[in-house]
């Protein structure tokens, strides 16, 4: 059997299986993990610039790179979730801006929240209200933390909720 057909069979039994949510949790998981294969020592070295930079802005810890494999999660969805990486800051600002939206007449919900730092760069746009979703209770107490120690910069935080869930 070619490459493709086993794939193609692979995929067809998780669809039997799963269902079609399963299917593109897994096909999104698959593509997830071709593309951090190809980041390199270079891009590794440049996140980690970035995140201290901005941690250390702030005095804060949304850095590194962590896999769930040691976390206590909430819920069935383990095997769905992807290690942790901080938003780029730069990457998200553009993109954020790039959307054709009035921002105040949304709610910026980030699903999977990590350690928040998608939220409190989600505080430079107009957003309604900030919910950060985590299932890990680890990254959900980093999270309150870095909320109250973003507040001390004088920044106002009350647009931001937390919620630990699955």
């Amino acid at each position: 059997m070619t490459d493709w057909r086993r794939k193609l069979a692979t995929a067809r039994e998780r669809f039997h299986s799963q269902g079609l949510h399963g299917l593109a949790l897994h096909l999104a998981k698959k593509l997830y993990s071709a593309i951090w294969k190809k980041k390199d020592l270079k891009w590794l070295i440049h996140k980690d610039r970035v995140d201290r930079l901005f941690d250390d802005a702030y005095d804060i810890d949304t850095r590194g790179i962590t896999e769930l494999a040691d976390l206590e999660v909430a819920g069935r969805n383990r095997i769905y979730g992807l290690p942790h990486i901080a938003s780029d800051p730069d990457e998200f600002s553009d993109a954020i801006a790039s959307l054709q939206i009035r921002h105040e007449d949304f709610i910026f919900i980030d699903l999977g929240s990590g350690k928040g730092r998608a939220l409190l760069l989600a505080l430079s746009f107009p957003f309604r209200r900030i919910i950060g979703v985590e299932f890990a209770v680890e990254f959900y107490r980093i999270a309150q933390n870095n909320l109250i120690r973003f507040a001390a910069t004088g920044t106002d935080t009350g647009r931001i909720t937390l919620v630990h869930s699955d």
